[in-house]
Formats: C-alpha cells, sequence, structure tokens
C-alpha cells in the first residue's frame, strides 16, 4: 500500500514529467520557451518544482500568484490567456475552474500511470500534484477500538469544536459532526 508521502512523491514528480509533456505541445511555450502558470500556490512554495522542471526539461517558468480570482482572471482572457496551468491550493478551486470552462482534458499516460485514479478527474480535467493530511485528536482516555463514524462521537454540550471543510469548499469552517 502506497503512503500518502509516497504517493505525493510520485505525484510531484509525474507532475513535472507531465508539465514537461504539455509545455511542448503547448503552442505558447514551444514559441516562446516558456510555461505560463497561474497559481493559488505562492511562489516561494512551488519554486523547487519549477527549477527542478526547468533543469530538466530546459523550459523557463512564468508564474502569476492571485490569493483569489484565478478562475474569473482567466475566464475574462478568455482564448488570449497565457495561462498554460492553473495550481490550485484546494479539490474547491479545481471543481470551479472546471465548471467554468477554463480546463481542457489532459491525456498523458505518465500521469495516468503514476497519479491513482482517485486523484485525477475522471473526465481528465485535472489531477492533484499534493495531499494533505488531515489529523484527528483524541483524549488518552479514548477507548483503544477503532473509531466510529464522526456523527456518533458523544459531543458535551457547549464544550466540543470541531473544524471541517466539504469536498466543494475552499475553506474549512466551525462546524458540528451532527
Amino acid at each position: 500500500m502506497l503512503t500518502n508521502k509516497l504517493i505525493a512523491a510520485r505525484a510531484g514528480l509525474a507532475a513535472l514529467v507531465a508539465a514537461g509533456t504539455l509545455a511542448t505541445t503547448l503552442p505558447a511555450a514551444q514559441a516562446e520557451g516558456t510555461v505560463n502558470i497561474y497559481s493559488y500556490r505562492q511562489p516561494f512554495l512551488i519554486q523547487p518544482l519549477l527549477d527542478a522542471f526547468t533543469e530538466k526539461t530546459g523550459i523557463e517558468t512564468e508564474v502569476l500568484f492571485l490569493d483569489k480570482g484565478l478562475e474569473d482572471r482567466i475566464a475574462a482572457e478568455g482564448s488570449n490567456s497565457p495561462a498554460d496551468v492553473i495550481l490550485t491550493v484546494d479539490i474547491g478551486r479545481l471543481m470551479n475552474a472546471k465548471e467554468k470552462g477554463i480546463t481542457q482534458t489532459v491525456e498523458d499516460e505518465t500521469v495516468n500511470s503514476e497519479i491513482p485514479s482517485e486523484f485525477r478527474d475522471p473526465e481528465g480535467h485535472w489531477f492533484g500534484v499534493t495531499t494533505r493530511g488531515r489529523v484527528v485528536y483524541a483524549p488518552r482516555t479514548a477507548s483503544s477500538r477503532t473509531p466510529s463514524p464522526m456523527k456518533s462521537w458523544p459531543i458535551p454540550s457547549g464544550r466540543a469544536r470541531s473544524a471541517c471543510a466539504a469536498a466543494s469548499t475552499t475553506t474549512t469552517s466551525p462546524c458540528s459532526p451532527r
């Protein structure tokens, strides 16, 4: 069984290779030797991946970082958008980009073989390159048995709080497990 760390590493490598494959087939990347990345990820966080990509392919990267409104900007730019790749920070933004019609399908043997299907859009519009761990803490007095569904947890009135996010949202907010 693959660990999340191994899956993330393989996905990152696959993304690097896939991005190299995609960049060589995109007219803008071919003409300019540059891949334009529109990103919700801050540039310093992805710089090591971008440096490795440039070293492996010889193709430079240009990053436009926005903390909101990326999908709207691409939609407004329309067919004149210089964006070759969109990097988001969560599934909600990926789904939003797809719903706005600003993505295109990617059929790539490396992506399909290296990134498990649960981390790829069934229609090929996006694929995940990282995973995020979710941790649940329990008091030492808790039973050692396998946890039951969250909905069945006892909640002392006014004391317990939790945070959760639906798959379609872009934020985590306080919620009740019931």
